[in-house]
């Protein structure tokens, strides 16, 4: 019995492990989730809601002004929607945090805490459905790979 309260610690242990790696080695991805797909090819924080929780529109709580609507006019970019994109240089500075108690998208852009006082926190959050989106891939192609390996080589 003792033996058996072990081995499942020391699986608890290798869990958070193998979690914490996954989540480093797919920082792009999980950055590319809050920048593309929620903020620049929608518009959308990571606020619960919206249709299939793809999150709310940032439009609706917190519009451009319409000196900034005439400047993405004139530059080509996007105005029917806040993006938050306009040097990209806000989304460079995106990173994942990741700690044993879990992870957090963040960004050092000079403008960052402007703009989460303005828009809140939630523009750097994962939607619902890109955090099942994510989950679903962790558990499938990453966890699912890793433990097994981990528990071949414990059976050496």
């Amino acid at each position: 019995m003792r033996n058996l309260q072990y081995k499942l610690r020391k699986f608890k242990d290798i869990l958070g492990d193998c979690i914490i790696e996954c989540v480093q080695q797919d920082e792009r991805l999980l950055v590319h989730y809050v920048q593309q797909e929620q903020l620049y090819e929608h518009g959308l924080s990571g606020k619960s809601g919206g249709l299939w929780g793809r999150g709310v529109e940032i439009w609706d709580y917190a519009p451009y002004a319409p000196r900034t609507i005439k400047n993405k006019k004139r530059d080509g970019q996007p105005y029917d929607r806040v993006t938050l994109r306009k040097t990209g240089a806000f989304y460079r500075s995106m990173f994942v945090d990741v700690d044993e108690d879990g992870f957090s998208i963040e960004a050092s852009d000079s403008k960052t805490d402007k703009l989460l006082k303005k828009y809140g926190r939630e523009v750097l959050r994962l939607s619902d459905y890109n955090w099942k989106q994510y989950m679903m891939f962790l558990r499938n192609y990453r966890l699912q790979p890793m433990l097994k390996a981990k528990m071949l080589e414990g059976l050496k």
